[in-house]
């Protein structure tokens, strides 16, 4: 069998705040953290190319619930000065937990700490010069396998999901020892509630501690990416996030669970390579291929914040807050809040458009295809079909690079689920995004699949 002739490293670093931040995920949690149940990690992985770092890749997974434009350009922009590798080949991963403190400077839901936000780029450094200045020879192998009773569509019962867990397994080619995992699979890590407050990675934590358990691999080595999960989670529903009702199955044993499905599955994958190497083996271009599309978000200017609408909103919510049920109570008050900030902006729905920023990158038959925020399942799995049918394989990386909010399909503004008609207030936007955005963000991760295939694989044309 012939060896690969890149090179990789990892490297690690602790990103577990100090108790009384707040948290980021729920309207309904209203307490600051008090503790740490699991630590939260930056772990990266360094493919490291022949012609050096403005050829290689960095691979950076995140327990955190997402990253503001601010954070990704900070980090990305000192890796490239301080360590050669460019912007576009730096690749920021967050698994999108809500048992994390928060990091997006517009959201409502937690108040950032400037203190902690300003020192996770210094600590990512450490860590890619760990994985840099450790590199050794590796093979890549690629397989997948189903996850039962993991994750479920939040909004269509018994609707679209992705039950595929990735595996992307990195070996040493003299010894055949196990050097690192990749994982990717499809589910919001919502599965401990609002009343939860103590630091955790939610069910990945599972998964990484059963698959580094089983193979002896080092949990620092086990890197977790999410997929497109903007409909999918446990099986609650947004509303009881806002109530903190109906949370007796949103508990520590439950994400053990689903993670540790998600663990076997991954295990069942790890299985299949061991026994059949040769055709799960992938090999990476000398030059690794990155592509980048930006994609500009249209607001919708019929739903768009004014004055008057959001005076009359305020009132509403501050009935709520003095009237109102005791579990409605913290998500009226996020409310008052967002009314509050509204009301202090320029409400012009000439706003100029978000900017979303996509990347793809291609690991021989492996296709990684970005996007900055939480991207409706059906667009996952058209990916991974448009793939299949060039007989390669793709994973859609959510909360990648940024996140600027959901991407629903178009019925889900006719069904007015939570992520097309609510959320845009705990983003801290005016107004939603058009009924198309899916569609646009969609059309532009297929169209990166398709080019990256054109370009790098003529032949299948």
């Amino acid at each position: 069998m012939k060896d690969s002739a890149i090179k990789v490293g990892f490297g690690v670093t602790d990103l577990t705040p100090p108790p009384g931040l707040e948290m980021s995920g729920f309207s309904a949690r209203t307490e600051a953290a008090t503790g740490t149940h699991d630590p939260l990690f930056a772990r990266v992985m360094y493919l490291a190319e022949p012609g050096g770092p403005e050829d290689s890749l960095l691979l950076i997974t995140f327990d955190l619930i997402g990253m503001s434009q601010v954070l990704v350009n900070a980090i990305k922009q000192g890796v490239q000065e301080r360590f050669g590798v460019p912007g576009e080949r730096v690749i920021l991963a967050c698994s999108h937990t809500h048992g994390g403190p928060s990091t997006l400077d517009n959201g409502l839901l937690g108040r950032h700490d400037d203190a902690y936000l300003g020192s996770i780029p210094g600590r990512v450094f450490e860590a890619v010069a760990q994985a840099m200045g450790n590199t050794s020879p590796a093979n890549l192998y690629l397989a997948s396998a189903p996850a039962e009773n993991a994750g479920k569509n939040r909004n269509i019962p018994g609707g679209p999901m992705d039950s595929s867990t990735g595996v992307l397994a990195v070996t040493n080619p003299a010894t055949d020892a196990l050097l690192g995992v990749v994982l990717n699979y499809t589910c919001h890590p919502t599965v401990l509630g609002p009343t939860n407050l103590l630091y955790t990675a939610d069910y990945p934590y599972y998964t990484n501690r059963l698959v580094s358990q089983v193979t002896g691999l080092s949990p620092d080595r086990v890197l977790f990416t999410q997929g497109a999960c903007g409909n999918i989670n446990a099986g609650h529903t947004a509303k009881t996030s806002m109530t903190a009702t109906g949370l007796s199955l949103r508990t520590y044993e439950e994400a053990e669970k689903l993670g540790g499905n998600v663990g076997k599955a991954a295990l069942e994958a790890l299985k299949a390579i061991r026994a059949d190497p040769a055709s799960h083996l992938i090999a990476p271009a000398a030059q690794i291929p990155v592509l980048t599309e930006t994609v500009s978000l249209d607001w919708n200017p019929a739903l768009w914040a004014n004055p008057a609408g959001v005076n009359r909103f305020k009132q509403e919510k501050e009935a709520v807050l003095a009237n109102g049920e005791w579990n409605q109570r913290a998500d009226a008050s996020v409310l008052v809040r967002w009314s509050d900030t509204m009301l202090g902006e320029k409400l012009d729905p000439a706003w100029p458009p978000m900017q979303a920023n996509l990347t793809a990158v291609k690991l021989g038959r492996l296709n990684w295809v970005t996007a900055p925020g939480e991207l409706y399942v059906q667009y996952g799995l058209a990916l991974k079909e448009k793939a299949g049918q060039r007989e390669e394989s793709a994973w859609l990386l959510g909360y990648t690079n940024g996140v600027l909010g959901y991407y629903p399909t178009p019925d889900a503004f006719e069904r007015e689920d939570y992520e097309a008609a609510t959320a845009y207030r705990y983003y801290g936007w005016p107004g939603p995004f058009t009924n198309q955005v899916g569609e646009h963000i969609g059309a532009a991760a297929l169209a990166l699949l398709d080019k990256m295939s054109k370009e790098n694989n003529p032949e299948k044309q």
